[in-house]
């Protein structure tokens, strides 16, 4: 198992997978559903944040470029919820309720493809798939009370949404993010 990669820090920049609005009422359901059992609050916006790096300065509009290039054929894909967990987190400062989500080949895929565009631009990823790195956690809730312990109502494994677009964003401060771009994932006729 690889080490612990260093906390999120202001400068650091984060590719996230997201969903299209047509997942947005479903997602909504699904997070009062926990809420109900867990309280906290909704995470806004949901998100598989799969991989993070150093700002490259004025290289970011090559990473940008590598990433565009690589992952704008590829399809929108199904990221499937299994189970539910908390973890208290450095970077947010509270407990999140996140859940666990099922590792696809597509999604290895996508990845795959992110570091290499990563790598074309000389940028070292925190998380390499190499060292065995794959995103498995998508945050639900924020604020779950302390006492909550799981295992508690595990969801079936389901759909939580279709990622459809991967977003470069830079962390600015705590809770404070910039998007620099929007990579829409276009690979089915229909989705173009």
């Amino acid at each position: 198992m690889p080490a612990e990669p260093r906390t999120a820090q202001p400068g650091d920049i984060c590719i996230l997978l997201e969903p299209g609005a047509d997942d947005l009422p479903h997602l909504r359901r699904l997070q009062a559903d926990l809420q109900a059992v867990y309280g906290g609050r909704p995470h806004d916006p949901v998100h598989l944040t799969c991989q993070r790096f150093d700002d490259p300065g004025s290289q970011v509009s090559r990473v940008i470029q590598e990433l565009r290039q690589r992952l704008t054929g590829l399809p929108p894909i199904p990221i499937r919820a299994a189970a539910v967990k908390t973890v208290d987190h450095s970077f947010w400062r509270t407990r999140l309720l996140r859940w666990k989500i099922e590792v696809t080949d597509d999604l290895r895929r996508l990845l795959a493809q992110i570091e290499a565009g990563l790598q074309a631009a000389g940028v070292q990823p925190h998380y390499p798939l190499g060292q065995g790195w794959v995103p498995t956690l998508v945050t639900a809730l924020e604020d779950v009370d302390g006492a909550v312990h799981l295992p508690g109502p595990n969801p079936a494994p389901q759909v939580l949404f279709t990622a459809r677009t991967a977003s470069v964003s830079q962390i600015t401060g705590w809770r404070e993010f910039n998007v620099l771009e929007r990579i829409p994932l276009r690979g089915h006729p229909a989705d173009q």
